[in-house]
Order: structure tokens, then C-alpha cells, then sequence
């Protein structure tokens, strides 16, 4: 299992990855990486997602990959970098290699 969201406070294009499955989260890391992502694999300690009773590791194997996803990240997604919920049909080709 996996979740994804967004981490505001960093102003840097980048893909914090945590979660407890850390051999599904090498193989995610590797991929992003591999499509141009900058990935980090030490986020802040509010969102490492190492806690059992965070939502990406609610499932039967007890582990999961988050990906929190920086503003500055999910705004280069986007004509403009205008991630506002009129403008996110204009988005660009890098958005679909997160996908």
C-alpha cells in the first residue's frame, strides 16, 4: 500500500519517501529517480510515515510507502506553476511520470 500527499513548507522539487515497506519504497525511489525526480529519503520526522498507525501502513502486511510530495514539486506539474484547482487541467507532460 502507498499514500501520497503533499508537504507545503518545503520550497524545493523533491519527493520525500517513507513509510515501513522500505524495499518497496528503494524500488519507488529508484524509479522516480530514474524519470528525473529529486527523492529524499529522510523527511522531516512529521512525515516519515514510521508510525504503525499511520494510514499507509493500515493493511494486511502492516507496511507502506508515503510519498509526500513538496508544493514546489506539484506546482512544476502545472502550466504556470498555478496548481489551483481551475488550472489542473492544464497540466504537463512531467505529471504523468509520477503516475
Amino acid at each position: 500500500m502507498y499514500s501520497y500527499s503533499s508537504w507545503v513548507p518545503d520550497q524545493e522539487e523533491k519527493t520525500y519517501i517513507g513509510g515501513l515497506d522500505t524495499f518497496t519504497a528503494g524500488f519507488i525511489g529508484a524509479e522516480l529517480t530514474a524519470a528525473g525526480f529529486k527523492v529524499d529519503f529522510e523527511p522531516p520526522s512529521a512525515i516519515k510515515g514510521k508510525y504503525s498507525g499511520n494510514i499507509c501502513n493500515k493493511n494486511g502486511r502492516t507496511q507502506g510507502v508515503q510519498l509526500e510530495i513538496s508544493s514546489a514539486q506539484r506546482r512544476a506539474f502545472f502550466v504556470n506553476n498555478d496548481f489551483r484547482s481551475a488550472n489542473r487541467g492544464n497540466r504537463l507532460p512531467c505529471f504523468l511520470c509520477l503516475c
